[in-house]
Parts: C-alpha cells; structure tokens; sequence
C-alpha cells in the first residue's frame, strides 16, 4: 500500500519594503513629506513676499551681484556656462532617457512620477514667474543675456526638481546610512553649483535661486507624496475588495 505524503507549500514572503516609500510605513512617509512641504513652502512665502515688497533682501541681492560681477574670471566663466548646461540642456535629455529607460522596462509609476514632477515644475515656474514679472538684473557689460522674468530661476528648480527626484529613486533602494548621505550631498553640490552658475553669470539674483530651491523643494515633495499616497489607496482599496468574501446566492 503507497502512502500519499503532502509537501508542505513553500510560502514566499515579500522582502521588506523601505520606509522612505508608502509601502514601507506611510506614517513616517507622511509626516516627512508634510514637514518638507511646509518648510519649503513657507521659504518661498518669506522670500517672495520680500521680493514683492522690495525689502532688505533686494538690496542684498544688489550687493551680491555687483561684488561677483566686478571681479569675474574668464576661465571660470566658461565653467559656469557649463554647470548652466547641467540645469537646461543636459537636464532636458537626462529627462528624456531616463523616461525612455522608465518606459523600456514598465516601470510605468516612476515614468508619471518622471512627468508630472517636471511637467508640473514647468509649469509652476512660469506661472510665478509672471506672477512676479521681475525684471533680470541689468549691468554696461554683461556676460552673457538671458530673456523672460527673473525670479524664480527656471534653472534653480528644474534642477531641484530634477536631481532630487534622480536622489529620491537611488535613495529608495539604497538602505545603508553611509550611502544615502553621500547621495544627498552630492545632489546638493550638484543643484547648488547650477544656482551659483546663474547669479556669476549675472543672469538672476541671489533671491531669484533661493526661491527657485524652495520652490523645487516644495512641488517636488508635494508631488511624491501625493502621488505615493495615491498609489497607497489604490492598493488597499485593491486588497480589501480581494479579501471581501464571496456571498452563495441562494434560490
């Protein structure tokens, strides 16, 4: 007589998911974001409100242009120029291949992430930027010319945007503390030089890459939360309807 044996089933369980993303603990991911939000957004309210009202900051953005445009260097003129590039053209086909790279391997999430963050970003931007209509600092010999309003800088938050969104998918899968700092300070040198690069250049105040940092920082943080929170209430409304058992109808 054969003796029938049951193999246990093998029950995969699901790695644990970080808890800088909604399926990790959308408590933490809240609060997070709500904190970066509001302090992001209440820098841009204090700066604005001084650029609106031609306060104090006004004047130092004067001292500032006026002390860096009178002691430029060429060879680092040329550098500038190109950490422009890093927050204009070069950003333009980052998007591009990394939307392609998105797409190529169905990670269809991260390519809405991808497009609502910068589609938004620029957006927003020109609609403050006619909001404001502050004109660009002018000076008898400029280095270079740039046209449209000056504050906020288009090239100041499309990179926070950008690069902080680029940090934001690499620190997602990065658990080590080491390795998450490293990538925050490197994603802040890389924003802060693209800044710096628009005020040498003279094309934007000081102000103008302030604000366009704070307000980077802040559609950025509202576009990953709001979008991670959306994707968290899709997928419990999805497991609570898959878990509603099914009721025998009767004749």
């Amino acid at each position: 007589m054969s003796t029938l044996q049951n193999s246990p089933q093998s029950v995969e369980t699901p790695p644990p998911k970080p808890a800088i993303t909604p399926e990790g603990s959308i408590g933490l991911y809240w609060l997070i974001g709500f904190v970066l939000l509001l302090l992001s957004s209440a820098a841009f309210t204090a700066i604005a409100s001084d650029v609106a009202g031609n306060e104090s900051i006004v004047r130092f953005d004067m001292a500032i242009e006026n002390a860096i445009h009178g002691s430029v260097s060429p060879t680092l003129v040329q550098g500038m120029f190109m950490a422009s590039i890093a927050g204009s053209q070069l950003l333009i086909v980052l998007v591009v291949l990394l939307g392609i790279f998105f797409a190529v391997r169905h990670r269809g999430r991260d390519l809405v992430l991808l497009v609502v963050a910068i589609g938004g970003e620029e957006l927003v931007n020109v609609l403050i930027k006619n909001a404001f209509d502050r004109a660009r600092p002018v000076f008898s010999d400029p280095i270079t010319l740039a046209t449209g309003f000056s504050f906020p800088s288009g090239h100041a938050m499309a990179s926070m945007v950008f690069y902080g969104l680029i940090a934001y998918f690499l620190m997602r899968h990065s658990k080590p503390l080491l390795e998450r700092v490293l990538i925050v300070l490197t994603t802040a040198l890389i924003v802060t030089i693209i800044g710096f690069s628009r005020i040498y250049l003279g094309v934007h105040y000081p102000s103008d890459v302030l604000g366009g940092y704070c307000a980077g920082l802040a559609w950025l943080v509202f576009t990953i939360t709001g979008l991670g929170l959306y994707h968290h209430w899709r997928l419990r409304r999805h497991q609570r309807h898959q878990t509603v058992p099914d009721v025998p109808i009767r004749p």
